[in-house]
């Protein structure tokens, strides 16, 4: 896995990051699934309204975000 450095810094070709900005689990997915197919880096973010300490308008912390809509994908095959 290269370091965003890496991506942006150290190729002569030009790349860019693939990112979603969601907290739903269909659209995480679902870029997961594209980034692995095309060989894509993928960025996945949750605005401040979406996820803060109090919950956002999704219910969810930070840590919440991570448990609940990052870590099942980790194993993604």
């Amino acid at each position: 896995m290269s370091s965003l450095c890496e991506i942006l810094f150290g190729s002569k070709k030009q790349e860019g990051i693939f990112s979603v900005c969601t907290a739903n689990p269909v659209v995480i997915r679902s870029a997961l699934r594209l980034a692995k197919e095309e060989g894509f880096t993928l960025a996945v973010e949750a605005t401040a309204n979406q996820v803060d300490q109090f919950g956002g308008y999704t219910g969810m912390t930070p840590k919440e975000y991570r448990k609940r809509g990052i870590e099942p994908f980790f194993s993604l095959e």
